[in-house]
């Protein structure tokens, strides 16, 4: 696997960022570690069934709202038929409309913390099959672990809205607010690649102040391992569907990265 580090330039490691995809892909399937997909795709099964039952749940529950403001009893009973019908469809499309555009901000880290302990788990599975060797398990560590991929995916998407809100202002200056959409695609990218990172980093380092510290030192490497999931998941409709699959061979690529250039990083006891 080739390896850039932070002395190559912007675009060259924007452009490797991609490339560890398909490398990551071909040492899943190299490893027989197929079965990993398994768990976005319960995941997915999940998410749509409850997804549709809070949509329609939210539709008929201000249709009914609706109703008590607004009666339809002057018309004639096949115009009130109509009129209530129209109505429902209407709140559903919004409905799932709505829930497809919130998800599209927030669903990253959802599927990351929903899926923070098996990312963390396919991480070691990886580095194994890489001819890493793995700290004895421990169940407090296990425990540790999940909740160190909750907090720093909490904190992630805190700092992302923030930075997002103070881009968004450019959005009032000509000419610069053309880079608007890059920038926010960059800052969404960082911070991803923060957390596909931190599940090689948690078996390495004790704290999250000591990942931040690291991260920060490869601010562009970590940008580039987390883009094309950013990518991925601005896709509509899909790429929601997609995003559960990707965080796996990020996962994956990050660890192999790790392992690679970041060789020196000492096994934490």
């Amino acid at each position: 696997m080739e390896v850039v580090t932070q002395k190559h330039g912007i675009f060259k490691q924007l452009v490797w960022g991609f490339r560890q995809y398909p490398e990551a892909l071909s040492f899943i399937v190299k490893h027989k570690m197929w079965w990993a997909f398994l768990f976005p795709l319960v995941f997915n099964v999940l998410l749509f069934y409850l997804g549709i039952q809070a949509v329609n749940d939210a539709s008929v529950w201000v249709l009914d709202q609706i109703k008590g403001w607004i009666s339809f009893d002057g018309f004639e009973e096949e115009t009130q038929g109509f009129l209530n019908s129209s109505l429902e469809i209407i709140l559903w499309i919004v409905f799932k409309l709505m829930f497809f555009l919130l998800y599209a901000y927030i669903g990253g880290y959802v599927v990351i913390i929903v899926l923070s302990p098996f990312l963390s788990f396919v991480s070691e599975r990886a580095e194994k099959a890489n001819g890493g060797t793995l700290p004895p398990f421990k169940l407090g560590t296990f425990f540790y672990n999940i909740y160190r991929g909750i907090v720093i995916a909490l904190r992630s998407f805190l700092y992302q809205t923030l930075l997002s809100l103070l881009i968004l202002l450019l959005s009032f200056i000509p000419l610069v607010n053309l880079a608007v959409p890059f920038l926010l695609f960059l800052v969404s990218a960082f911070f991803y690649g923060f957390a596909f990172m931190d599940y090689f980093l948690e078996r390495r380092i004790s704290s999250i102040s000591e990942s931040i510290d690291f991260i920060k030192k490869r601010r562009l490497i970590t940008m580039a391992l987390g883009l094309p999931f950013s990518i991925v998941l601005a896709v509509p409709y899909v790429g929601s569907f997609l995003a559960g699959f990707v965080t796996i061979v990020a996962a994956v690529a990050a660890t192999l990265y790790l392992m690679d250039k970041e060789s020196k990083i000492p096994q934490k006891a």
